[in-house]
């Protein structure tokens, strides 16, 4: 297989660990890979693929300033005695930041993706209202493309103590590794229902009312640069549902305004501005 793009090879890497943390848990607790995915939040909160955006990241930030990767990461920026926020990442990490990015994903519950919007807003807020710094700031979404994001997937019967569970796989955003046994799961009542929601193409709209039309000579809530990934995973037949190998990513297309490729750019662009670099 040809090797894939940094970004793409992170994702990968990133939905291997996540999918293969999710499914041990799922297997110890005795549960069959048709059953219902149970507690996903507690079997993937301290895994591993949390940081592997992060560190994908920090890389690519210290390449494209030409400066050494160690001064490049992680930082928790104090703002009073009262108030402080964490940074995935930042440049530098000593001195006022420069450079400051936000990295959030979302594998599955796409139903509450406008969280994550509010979330990726709140950061923006505190650390313009807190942090009263012009850094130039961006954020990063990984987002699972799927039956379920898209709307197709069907929602099955509900479950006693828990929601709806998605009669797809996991890698659709649904709540199985194994769909052939789903008719089981299935609502026995059909009625007319409310039409579901593209979550994709609804979060991508909400993403660009977060983004500056152009570079403003002050930051404010505005996000200066927005990075949006949808992404479609597949199991490959011979592969290793484990291993990155046994996994064919692809992303989806989005708004140029939110392209992975310009990010970067857009977010040194700004730093200049500024008067930053």
């Amino acid at each position: 297989m040809p090797r894939l793009p940094e970004l793409q090879e992170t994702i990968r890497s990133f939905w291997a660990i996540y999918y293969a943390a999710l499914r041990r848990d799922h297997e110890g607790k005795g549960l069959r890979l048709t059953e219902p995915v149970h507690d996903r939040k507690k079997a993937t909160t301290n895994s591993a693929h949390v940081s592997q955006l992060e560190d994908y990241w920090q890389r690519a930030l210290a390449r494209r300033l030409s400066v050494s990767p160690d001064l490049v990461g992680k930082r928790k920026l104090r703002f009073n005695e009262y108030a402080s926020k964490s940074f995935d990442v930042c440049w530098p990490l000593d001195d006022r930041p420069k450079i400051l990015i936000s990295v959030k994903s979302m594998q599955n519950a796409t139903r509450n993706f406008t969280n994550r919007i509010e979330e990726a807003f709140g950061d923006a807020a505190v650390l313009r209202h807190y942090g009263h710094t012009d850094a130039a700031f961006g954020f990063f979404f990984f987002f699972l493309d799927g039956g379920v994001s898209r709307g197709i997937a069907e929602p099955g019967e509900k479950i006693k103590g828990r929601a709806d569970p998605q009669l797809a796989l996991v890698e659709e955003g649904g709540d199985f590794f194994d769909t052939s046994r789903l008719q089981q799961y299935a609502k026995k009542k059909r009625g007319k229902g409310r039409g579901r929601q593209d979550c994709v193409e609804k979060a991508e709209k909400r993403l660009l009312d977060l983004l500056a039309e152009e570079p403003q000579p002050r930051g404010d809530t505005h996000y200066d640069a927005i990075a949006f990934a949808p992404t479609t995973l597949r199991h490959l037949p011979a592969g290793s549902w484990d291993s990155p190998e046994g996994w064919r990513v692809q992303l989806s297309p989005v708004d140029e305004r939110l392209s992975h490729q310009t990010f970067l750019d857009e977010l040194v662009t700004v730093a200049e501005f500024r008067g930053l670099l």
